[in-house]
């Protein structure tokens, strides 16, 4: 993938580390910024997701998704770019 009179992307993406704090589901992906990003992401009991604010890769800030009162943790994953 390449931008517009750039020749590869600036930054890398690493490996991705999902942590589940119930009812937080989320964690953190290495690499650096800013072309490559990862935000968590909460599956829960209603059949929803719930996503945590996209971080630069390898700022190690960690981003969680959090279910609603009142329902459970089912899994916890990462979007990552």
């Amino acid at each position: 993938m390449t931008r517009a009179g750039s020749a590869e992307l600036n930054g890398w993406l690493g490996e991705c580390y999902p942590e589940v704090d119930s009812p937080r589901g989320g964690g953190w992906c290495d690499g650096n910024g800013p072309d490559h990003q990862y935000r968590g992401v909460a599956g829960c009991s209603n059949n929803r997701e719930y996503y945590g604010p996209w971080k630069w890769a390898g700022d190690r800030t960690k981003s969680f998704g959090t279910c609603p009162r009142g329902t459970r943790l089912y899994y916890a994953t990462l979007d990552a770019y």
